[in-house]
Parts: C-alpha cells; structure tokens; sequence
C-alpha cells in the first residue's frame, strides 16, 4: 500500500472518529466552557433538561433562586435519586412548610456529590435526608467500588458539618432487581452497602434512616406490594 493510501485511510479514520464523536454528543454541543450553562427561564425544573448539562445542574437552580430569594426558611433538604424524586409525585403534600425536594432519577452519589453546593449549602437547611446507593450499584456514572461509594457519602457528612447542617444517612431500601441491570447482584449489594453505611453513621454520629429494616422480607428483598418493579418503592 502507497504512502498516499495510508495517509488517506488515516485521515478517514479521524474523520469517522470525529463524526462518531459529534454523533454521541447530539451533533450540537461544543464542549468547552460557557458564560452561563443554565438558559433564564421561570420553571426550569418542569422543562426538559438542558443540553449539555451533563450533570443536571440546571434543574434545580431556578427553584432555588426563587426559594433563597422568597427568605421561607429551609428545615430539611432531601437529595437522592429517583426514590426521592418519584417520593415527592407520589406523596407532594409532604414536600412543604420547609420541606424540599431535590432527587433527580438516575443520579450516583458522585452526581450528587456535585450539586450538593447549589441544592444543599446555598438552602442553609437545618437537616440535609441523604439517599443514595442504587445507581452506583447499577454503575450508572462508570465503573466504581464500594469504597469509592462510602467516601462520595462522607465527604458530603463533611461539607454538610462544615455547613452547620445535620446530616441523615438513608439506607438503601429493599431490592430485588435494578430493572436497567440485571445483573447487578442488587440484592446482596444493598445489604452490603447498607451495613457499610449503618457503620459510618455510627462512627460519624449521625443519624441512619433504616428503611431496609422496614421494607425488606427475610430474603433481603422488598416484601409483597411494596415496590412494583423490584426498586422503587410504591
């Protein structure tokens, strides 16, 4: 094969490389960064999530602005995933007179970790309900270990203490499969992540909300009735 082949099928290879590239990215978004990543809007949190914003920092942000600017005083904030989220559908009556909801489905507590600045600290809560577990099982944010998991969850105690906020550690609750992943030994994973969390509680001094203990039959998975698709509680 001639030098001008091989130069070719080179640059038609980072060609397709950069169109494969552009493709995952939705073929419009320049990743580099920008002056402002959340578009002004009245109710961002009941629109569809902003492009680019890889880890939903814009949800929140606009219901935020209201609430600090509103001065209602902020008693606990509740973060976690979609067992927050679909808790505040399901029961919304629960979520006021100081009461937030700030879940997002599909978040692993490094996500969390991250918005943990804007949609805890800037509220000055008086309690922060920490819930999360399931999507880092799943491995929804890449590969990761238990150690990785425990260590998201302690620094956010950390910020949480720093903050003059007291922190409740949620167990996970009962499983039996993460529809997603199926093959996530969800079951023996929870128990295990649980009693690694039920210890740093203890070590930490802070509160562990243990709705394992509730939720779970003998076999460590949800009791009949209580969940329909073997995660989310109903």
């Amino acid at each position: 094969m001639g030098r001008s082949w091989r130069i070719a099928l080179l640059v038609g290879a980072l060609a397709l490389g950069a169109g494969l590239l552009l493709y995952r990215m939705g073929g419009a978004i320049d990743p580099v960064m920008v002056d402002r990543l959340c578009p002004p809007r009245a109710a961002a949190e009941a629109e569809k999530p902003v492009a680019g914003d890889t880890y939903a920092l814009c949800r929140y942000r606009a219901d935020n602005a209201r609430l600090i600017a509103s001065g209602e005083p902020v008693r606990t904030v509740f973060l976690g995933d979609s067992i927050t989220a679909w808790w505040r559908d399901d029961d919304p009556g629960l979520f006021q007179s100081g009461l937030v909801n700030r879940g997002i489905a599909g978040q692993a507590s490094d996500e969390l970790l991250l918005r943990f600045r804007q949609d805890v600290i800037a509220l000055r809560p008086r309690v922060v309900h920490l819930q999360t577990g399931t999507n880092d099982i799943a491995g929804n944010t890449g590969r990761t270990d238990p150690d990785a998991f425990l260590a998201n969850v302690e620094s956010m105690i950390d910020l949480a203490r720093a903050n003059g906020i007291e922190p409740v550690i949620a167990s996970l609750p009962a499983i039996d499969r993460i529809p997603h992943q199926r093959h996530a030994q969800a079951t023996e994973r929870a128990i295990a992540l649980n009693r690694r969390l039920a210890a740093l509680a203890e070590r930490r001094g802070v509160v562990f909300a243990d709705y394992h203990a509730v939720l779970a039959g003998a076999d460590g998975k949800p009791r009949p009735g209580l969940t329909t698709d073997g995660l989310h509680p109903s």
